[in-house]
């Protein structure tokens, strides 16, 4: 009997092929941050000098709609579990207003919203990526219930959040090779319903795969699923989904209650033009692959007084850092 050396073998092949798609994520997240940066940088340091009024409003702007796309590809750097977390005290009902808010628009008014946030316990979480994370599972809700009712009333959408404490571990199969196995501790419990088509048996298995999809051709397809996996882990908790073809879908999310956070932890930025302080002569080594980043940061550092030692590679910096009799802070782009 093989059937034990067959599995493992397609759960290394499984791994091989999320390893592969998290560096190639990763690597188009981190270039594009890159230029982002720069542009962002660059439309900062434009809105300093500007004297016109409107040209200040339109700088302004411009900064708004990058930071959306810095946004946007937090996402992929989810998927690669690259991005580094905000976290901040949430609920669950913020966070589904907030959707409904944005996106209200685009459920049909025939499918029911149905909401019930029995316990009103904090996660400690990143509103950007969980808000995305219930975005993409509230609309493959939509698109299960419409492919199901069409433009007929009937269609259902819940979400329900509860508190909930886990004594015993416990192990939920997610894959056709793969588990979970949660651990005790308490947890906000997410559970967003739907009573559209369901998902057979043959494609239950394989929906946290990238790029999967059981939608007819022609419709969206993406990481959506398996960017929500990749989220709510480095979350530290856990996702899986129960679904009967022809009945509905349940995806259950657990996320670990709020504890409070280091006052260290957590830094707060306010949406203010960036002021320029000056510096003690210091020695400032900088390290960045992006040739506009490592001048800019240059440019930015030296008006402000200190001394600035910068390379485009990392050897270079380690050799410099063995030798340098005098250096005083780091500032490291390193992937």
């Amino acid at each position: 009997d093989i059937t034990k050396q067959v599995e493992l073998e397609n759960q290394i092949q499984i791994n091989q092929r999320f390893e592969y798609l998290n560096r190639l994520v990763g690597r188009f997240a981190h270039d594009f941050n890159n230029v982002l940066t720069y542009l962002y940088a660059i439309s900062d340091e434009m809105e300093s000098y500007a004297k016109d009024e409107h040209l200040k409003e339109l700088v302004s702007g411009n900064k708004k709609a990058l930071m959306k796309v810095a946004d946007m590809i937090k996402g992929l750097s989810a998927f690669s579990k690259r991005q580094h977390l905000e976290l901040e005290k949430l609920t669950i009902k913020e966070l589904y207003e907030e959707f409904l808010s944005i996106n209200k628009k685009l459920i049909p008014s025939n499918i029911t919203l149905i909401s019930n946030f029995n316990d009103y316990s904090y996660i400690n979480a990143d509103r950007v990526l969980i808000g995305q994370v219930l975005y993409n599972i509230i609309i493959n809700a939509k698109d299960a219930v419409i492919a199901k009712y069409g433009s007929a009333e009937g269609g259902r959408i819940s979400i329900i959040s509860e508190k909930q404490s886990i004594n015993t571990p416990y192990v939920v199969k997610i894959g056709e090779f793969d588990t979970l196995s949660v651990k005790p501790g308490d947890y906000i419990t997410i559970k967003i319903s739907d009573n559209g088509i369901g998902i057979s048996k043959k494609h239950i298995f394989h929906v946290f795969e990238p790029l999967y999809t059981t939608k007819n051709d022609g419709q969206k397809v993406g990481l959506g699923l398996s960017a929500a996996y990749g989220i709510i882990k480095q979350h530290n908790g856990y996702i899986f989904i129960e679904s009967t073809e022809g009945i509905g879908t349940d995806v259950i999310i657990m996320l670990p209650e709020y504890k409070e956070i280091k006052k260290d932890d957590k830094v707060e930025f306010k949406d203010e033009q960036t002021k320029i302080y000056k510096l003690p002569p210091i020695n400032i080594l900088v390290v960045d692959d992006d040739p506009q980043i490592l001048d800019f940061m240059d440019r930015v550092i030296t008006l402000a007084g200190a001394k600035v030692i910068k390379y485009d590679n990392f050897t270079d910096a380690m050799n410099y850092i063995k030798m340098a009799n005098e250096l005083d802070f780091l500032i490291v782009d390193y992937v």
